[in-house]
Order: structure tokens, then C-alpha cells, then sequence
């Protein structure tokens, strides 16, 4: 049980994950021609921080960087492509980091544009008459899109050759023995999860589901290490009173993640002589 692992051991596994998401951005960003496989996929529980992180990290390099953030659709992906390298004619290298991978990897005409992102050619590819979307374009995306059109044919093509991404998602792309189960099982999502297999093969994965200790002690570095409750103004004996209650009630906690801690801060802040109470109240799960 986690109660029965110390802080600083839980700490240490924390702090040597997290050094390693860093890691894996600082090679994504090096922009090494020999990588075969350029792109890194990031996975996680929500609410770690990783998103955050890429791109705090990429501005303190100095590597020139793009975010997509949001719920983003294959088509309004590629429109924002467009813009980028638009403004990008001499295709320098650059990052890409896109949060919120879940539209991109719904079905299996959007896994396939992914596809061709991160192998072959190298391009995003809509191949959709666009007569319905122009009206609504800025004249930043009029010129984009019309740049990257060919005479005769519906669509747009964006090379992204010079582009690495770095996708930030709570959806795990299984390995080839969890494909392979499925398959034995005769599973209806076998063909999503070969899709999301496939673009697995294509990226650097970076697997952030973590053990119980490793999680916690991820969360104790944030908290001691990072700004994140320097708005409270707290004392590490305050710190300790959070991740504490956390850590005597891990498995009944309804969630475990940055955001909770600053719930519990704030709930702290805000009731001083019953917070606890209320932490019980409002993050325990019921028998």
C-alpha cells in the first residue's frame, strides 16, 4: 500500500520520471536528421501536467515552437498547418505540440491522416471539397489553404516534413500483444486499436501511466519543486497537510491529479477550521 512507502522514496521515482519527460522533449527538439521515428506521443492519466510542461519546457530552450490546444478535428489540425508553414516558406524545422488527442484518433479515416503525418511522404492530406469551409476563413486561412491547393483536385496538402510533434493524450495506443488480444477475442475495436497500433509504430512513445508510489511521488515534486501553489503562499508543513491526506486516502480518492491539490489547497484556504472535513466530504469516494 502506498501509506506504507516513504515520501522520499516515492519522491525519487516521481523526480526520475519526470526527468525523463524532459529528456524525451529535449531529443524530440534536437532535431537529429538520422531519427527515423521523430515525433514522440505522449500518454498519461489526466491531469499530470504534461502538456504544461512541453511547453513551458520548449519556451525556457528557445525552441521554436507551436501549441494546438483543445478538442482539435483533423480538419481544423490541418487548416492551422496550413497557417504555420504559410508562415514558415523556408520550412525551418519547428515543434508542433497538440493537446487532446482524442477527435485525432476517433476513427479510422482520422488515424490514417495521422499516418501519413509521421511516415512516407511526410503531409498532411484533406482530400474533402472545400466550398462549405471557405466562407468562414480568416484571410490568413484563405491564403494558407489556397496555397497548399492543386488546380483539379479537392483539398489541400501541407508538407510537414520539417515539423515534430509532440502529442499530449490520456489515450494509451496499445502495444502489438494488446492488439493481438483483441483480435483473438474477436473485439468490434480491434480496427480503431490497429489504426492507433499503427501510429504507435510511427512515434516515440512516451508511457506516463504510472504506478501508484510513482504518481504520488510525481505530484510531491510539483508541489515542492514547481510554482504550483505559490499563489497560497503555504508552508511546506501546509504542503504536507494536502499531500498527506492524499496519501492516506489514495485509493479512495475520486482523483489524483495536479488540480486536485490546488482544490485541496484552495478548500484550505477557504474553510481554515474544518477543510478537512470537507476534503472528506467532497473527494472520498462512498462506500
Amino acid at each position: 500500500m502506498l501509506r506504507n512507502i516513504s515520501n522520499e522514496q516515492c519522491l525519487e521515482k516521481g523526480q526520475a520520471k519526470r526527468k525523463r519527460l524532459i529528456e524525451m522533449i529535449d531529443v524530440t527538439a534536437q532535431f537529429n536528421p538520422t531519427d527515423k521515428f521523430s515525433s514522440l506521443y505522449l500518454v498519461s492519466e489526466a491531469g499530470m501536467g504534461k502538456s504544461f510542461t512541453v511547453n513551458k519546457h520548449l519556451e525556457e530552450s528557445g525552441v521554436p515552437f507551436y501549441n494546438i490546444t483543445g478538442s482539435t478535428s483533423t480538419f481544423a489540425l490541418g487548416v492551422k498547418l496550413a497557417c504555420i508553414n504559410f508562415n514558415n516558406p523556408n520550412l525551418e524545422n519547428l515543434i508542433v505540440s497538440i493537446d487532446d488527442c482524442d477527435d485525432l484518433l476517433a476513427n479510422a479515416n482520422s488515424c490514417n491522416v495521422l499516418k501519413q503525418m509521421l511516415d512516407g511522404n511526410r503531409e498532411f492530406n484533406y482530400e474533402r471539397s472545400l466550398l462549405s469551409q471557405m466562407p468562414g476563413f480568416s484571410d490568413e486561412q484563405t491564403a494558407a489553404i489556397s496555397h497548399y491547393s492543386q488546380e483539379g483536385r479537392m483539398g489541400f496538402r501541407v508538407p510537414v516534413h520539417n515539423i515534430r510533434f509532440i502529442f499530449a493524450s490520456n489515450i494509451e495506443l496499445p502495444d502489438d500483444q494488446k492488439l493481438k488480444k483483441a483480435r483473438t477475442k474477436g473485439s468490434s475495436r480491434s480496427v480503431i486499436l490497429s489504426h492507433r497500433n499503427a501510429i504507435r509504430n510511427r512515434v516515440i512513445n512516451g508511457n506516463f501511466i504510472l504506478k501508484p508510489d510513482e504518481h504520488y511521488g510525481w505530484l510531491l515534486d510539483v508541489v515542492y519543486n514547481t510554482t504550483c501553489l505559490d499563489g497560497f503562499n503555504f508552508s511546506d508543513a501546509e504542503k504536507f497537510r494536502i499531500m498527506d491526506f492524499m496519501k492516506m486516502n489514495w485509493i479512495l480518492l475520486t482523483e489524483h491529479s495536479i488540480r486536485t491539490i490546488e482544490k485541496l489547497a484552495q478548500i484550505m484556504v477557504s474553510y481554515p477550521d474544518r477543510f478537512e472535513n470537507i476534503w472528506m466530504m467532497d473527494y472520498i469516494k462512498p462506500y
